[in-house]
């Protein structure tokens, strides 16, 4: 097991100090270092949200279990109907990104779930945030 030789944690978004008062998934942040399926995202910062299987509490509880998969992931709160966020560490230097998963609306049988990525520090992820929720979206079949 490697061990972290540096920390590089960053702070918690002040966004998500309080994690059940989430209502909507936030813009990506400025630098390239993460991606969001909010509405005004733009460009390399956009990603389409999750279309799963599922009525909300069903397909939230996929995505935890996907999320879950992964390694230095750690599920930091969890409303099962509604919003899971999740932070990932790296090991070697101890980056966290802020992970958020947020049920926009269900219907036939599908849960579109908003999607955001993004890193606490540093300006470039060289595209850790978007290969991740694509993994992501792999994992749960989606296209």
């Amino acid at each position: 097991m490697i061990l972290s030789l540096f920390k590089f944690s960053g702070r918690r978004p002040k966004r998500l100090a309080d994690p059940a008062s989430v209502t909507t998934i936030a813009r990506p942040p400025r630098s390239p270092n993460g991606v969001s399926s909010h509405p005004e995202a733009e460009g390399s910062h956009a990603i389409a949200p999750l279309s799963v299987a599922g009525e909300p509490e069903a397909a939230l509880a996929a995505v935890r279990t996907a999320v879950e998969q992964d390694s230095g992931v750690k599920v930091v709160f969890v409303d099962p109907s509604r919003y899971l966020y999740a932070t990932y560490t790296s090991k070697l230097f101890g980056f966290v990104d802020d992970v958020e998963f947020l049920v926009e609306s269900s219907e036939n049988g599908r849960s579109i779930i908003g999607i955001r990525s993004a890193s606490r520090v540093g300006h470039s992820d060289l595209g850790v945030n978007r290969k991740r929720l694509e993994t992501l979206r792999s994992r749960l079949g989606g296209d």
